[in-house]
């Protein structure tokens, strides 16, 4: 972390691992400083950002420590490309405004020559949130999926403002990026899974 002064007045570090000086005797009275922290994050972190009212909120997990078992175990094949293994919720329950944190865990079966996006819907009869992106926060297009590798893949769904109280579907699927166009559950030919339902509140 990098930091502009300190209250103490001693020396800090810089990010270069260097020392700067600025004591509050170059202070004046009622002077105001801006106080810029510089955070650099290890590279292992992935960001989901997602827009709420105009402002972007980004959400940093580390896959390689994301538990290897889901919380709730499923076996959904999307035609012999790829197969969803489980999920895991972070609530069941949401205030509209708020963000359902649902992890999804999926499982290459070939190689895909092409990319898949990965939607996540609260459906109510229509849809009152979502959350849609490429695998593990875009850094896991499907292209780069090899056979038998476990993708943790983190959504955060963002509740509309003006969705209803009560219950709602969370239903997930993928589709090609470029047409637009969605995989099938491989048995009953559905293009959007049901998962559970979540309760959303006031």
């Amino acid at each position: 972390v990098g930091v502009s002064g300190n209250a103490g007045g001693d020396a800090v570090p810089d990010l270069h691992g260097k020392e700067t000086e600025h004591r509050d005797a170059r202070w004046s009275e009622h002077e105001l400083l801006l106080d810029a922290p510089i955070l650099v994050l290890p590279t292992a972190l992935r960001a989901c950002a997602v827009s709420t009212e105009g402002r972007v909120v980004a959400y940093y997990t580390t896959p390689e420590k994301a538990p290897v078992e889901p919380q709730h175990k499923v076996d959904v094949r999307f035609g012999e490309v790829a197969r969803l293994t489980g999920y895991s919720l972070g609530q069941r329950e949401v205030r509209v405004g708020e963000h359902l944190d649902l992890t999804l865990y999926w499982e290459a079966l070939v190689p895909f020559d092409q990319n898949f996006q990965v939607f996540t819907h609260l459906f109510d009869g229509e849809i009152i949130g979502q959350h849609d992106g490429a695998p593990e926060c875009g850094v896991m297009p499907t292209t780069r999926w090899e056979p038998g590798q476990i993708i943790v893949d983190p959504h955060p769904i963002a509740v509309n403002a003006d969705a209803p109280a009560g219950s709602a579907q969370l239903l997930i699927g993928m589709y090609n990026l470029v047409t637009l166009q969605r995989l099938t559950e491989s048995t009953t030919g559905r293009d959007a899974i049901y998962l559970t339902d979540v309760i959303v509140g006031e």
